[in-house]
């Protein structure tokens, strides 16, 4: 059961407000919404506040979810405002900024924390699908980390607590993982485009090798993933690569001729 007094408040209602926002609402939580900008609603217009102070006044559980740059900002508004925050937590949704962040929130009595969604918000929904068997990373101040988990338990998705130091390591890993993965894919379908391959057939083409290799990588290590010209030591056919490649574009055969490098500092092979 949750705490019947736990009101939600969400300041920001880009991609991860708004869909935190859905997910609490279609919860059951009463969730109140403060923002500058507001394109679509998906819950009622009544749940959308005039200010920010009045959601602080609305709300005992806020989440923050503005850019990064604009989080101790709004720290600042919120403690300006003059509303008595004892017992209030709060929450950013930063991957890189740790809960020191909200310290001036944390000097007026308030309890902090990061809740960071380990997960992709490409546009807004309202569901709870995109929080169902994620991880949410969280650190913070005891009582808030304890608050997080019930309200992942909640969202069907698992807490993880890492410590503050380890953060922006946490946070550029996984850029790497998600966003260089998209970059990645997006310059082999240019490669594949300079081969007279539609981006259609890419696809069709491409993506159930994709597939059987992320599945081999939930299932092996990593070294023993990898397939083709460099564990077979092919540097004819790597050359024979990079050499089309630079005709075309020659910042991917610069990327290529890294990952070739990296290939062999990493697992100590002889280029």
């Amino acid at each position: 059961m949750k705490n019947k007094k736990d009101i939600i408040g969400i300041i920001g209602y880009g991609r991860v407000g708004t869909s935190l926002s859905s997910a609490f609402y279609l919860l059951g939580y009463k969730t109140f919404i403060y923002s500058d900008k507001i394109n679509k609603r998906f819950i009622p217009e009544s749940f959308f506040l005039p200010s920010l102070p009045a959601l602080i006044n609305h709300a005992n559980i806020i989440f923050i979810c503005v850019p990064d740059k604009s989080i101790e900002k709004i720290a600042a508004r919120i403690v300006k405002s003059l509303i008595p925050l004892p017992d209030k937590i709060f929450f950013h949704t930063s991957g890189s900024k740790t809960s020191q962040a909200l310290n001036s929130i944390r000097k007026a009595s308030g309890i902090a924390a990061s809740f960071h969604p380990l997960q992709t918000f490409p546009k807004p929904e309202h569901s709870l699908s995109p929080w169902n068997n994620i991880f949410c990373i969280l650190e913070g101040d005891d009582s808030a980390i304890k608050k997080a988990k019930l309200l992942c338990r909640k969202l069907h998705c698992h807490p993880f607590v890492l410590p503050a130091e380890g953060k922006i390591l946490y946070h550029a890993s996984a850029v790497m993982a998600s966003n260089f993965f998209v970059l990645l894919v997006h310059m082999s379908q240019q490669i594949a485009g300079y081969a007279g391959i539609s981006k259609k057939q890419f696809k069709n083409l491409f993506v159930p090798m994709m597939q059987k290799t992320l599945q081999n990588i939930i299932h092996e290590h990593n070294n023993e993933v990898l397939s083709g010209p460099l564990i077979r030591g092919d540097k004819e056919i790597i050359a024979c690569h990079l050499e089309e490649i630079k005709k075309k574009n020659t910042l991917i055969a610069q990327i290529y001729q890294l990952f070739v490098t990296y290939y062999h500092k990493e697992f100590k092979t002889t280029p």
